[in-house]
C-alpha cells in the first residue's frame, strides 16, 4: 500500500502541475502503460481526466465493467503503442520498465515519449544496491514473487543508461532525474505495507494516499534510494 502510494505520488503531483493550466470544461489526456489492473486510476478521482489503461495482457471483466470511465487498451509488446504522435498530454509507467528486456528499453521509452505532448513519467527500481535489497526481500516472500523474481532475471535499470535512452530523441525539451523512496526505509515499508493491505482491504487507499503524498513523500527521498522517478518535458531543444 504505501510503497504503491510512493510510486504513484509523483505521477500525480505532474497531473495536478498540468492541470492548472486547463481550461474549464476540458480534460487532461492521460495514459499509463503497463497498468496490472486500474494503475493511477485509483488516484484520480478528478472529473477532468480521460484515463486510458495500455497493458499487453487482457484486462479483468469486473475492472472494465465497473470503470465504464476509462478506456481499457490491450496490446502486442512488440509493435509499439497504438496511439497518435502526441496524442496524451500525460503518458506515466510505473514499475514497468526493469520487466522490458535490456535490449527493447530503448524503444520502450521513446515510445512513452512519441504518444505525449506534454510530459512522461516513468518510475523504476534502480541500480546494484536496490538489487541486494531485493534479494533479501525475495527470501522472505520465499521467492513467490513473481515480480522480484523478474527483475533479478531481466536486470534492473541503472541510471546512467536513462539519457543514453533518449539521446537522439529530438522531442525531448528537459530531463530530470528524481530520487524515489530510502533504501533502507523501503524495506520495513514494503512489509508494513503488505500487512497493511490485507486489513485495510483498499478501502482508504484514496484518503490515505492524499496525505501520504502531502505529508510523508517529500521527505523520504534522501540518501540511497530504491527508485528513481524520470520526469520527461516533451518539446522541441
Amino acid at each position: 500500500m504505501l510503497d504503491t502510494f510512493h510510486r504513484y505520488a509523483q505521477p500525480y503531483i505532474e497531473f495536478q502541475k498540468l492541470s492548472k493550466g486547463l481550461s474549464d470544461g476540458n480534460s487532461l489526456r492521460i495514459l499509463d502503460v503497463g497498468a496490472n489492473g486500474i494503475g493511477v486510476g485509483r488516484y484520480l478521482s478528478e472529473e477532468n481526466v480521460d484515463l486510458t489503461l495500455f497493458d499487453i495482457k487482457e484486462f479483468d471483466s469486473e475492472l472494465k465493467s465497473g470503470n465504464t470511465n476509462i478506456n481499457f487498451v490491450v496490446g502486442i509488446e512488440s509493435e509499439g503503442l497504438p496511439f497518435e504522435d502526441g496524442f496524451f498530454d500525460l503518458v506515466v509507467s510505473i514499475d514497468v520498465l526493469e520487466h522490458v528486456p535490456k535490449s527493447a528499453r530503448k524503444s520502450f521509452m521513446n515510445e512513452l515519449v512519441r504518444v505525449s505532448k506534454n510530459k512522461v513519467v516513468v518510475v523504476f527500481p534502480e541500480g546494484k544496491s536496490t538489487i541486494k535489497a531485493e534479494k533479501v526481500m525475495s527470501y522472505i516472500y520465499l521467492r513467490r514473487n513473481v515480480f522480484l523474481s523478474e527483475h533479478e532475471q531481466l536486470g534492473l535499470p541503472e541510471i546512467k543508461d536513462i539519457e543514453l535512452y533518449f539521446g537522439d530523441n529530438q522531442k525531448i525539451k528537459n530531463l530530470t532525474v528524481k530520487s524515489s523512496l530510502n533504501l533502507f526505509l523501503w524495506f520495513p515499508i514494503k512489509i508494513f505495507s503488505t500487512i497493511l493491505t490485507r486489513i485495510s482491504g483498499g478501502k482508504w487507499d484514496l484518503f490515505i494516499f492524499q496525505l501520504y503524498r502531502k505529508l510523508i513523500f517529500p521527505v523520504l527521498n534522501f540518501g540511497p534510494t530504491y527508485g528513481k522517478c524520470t520526469v520527461v518535458e516533451v518539446g522541441q531543444k
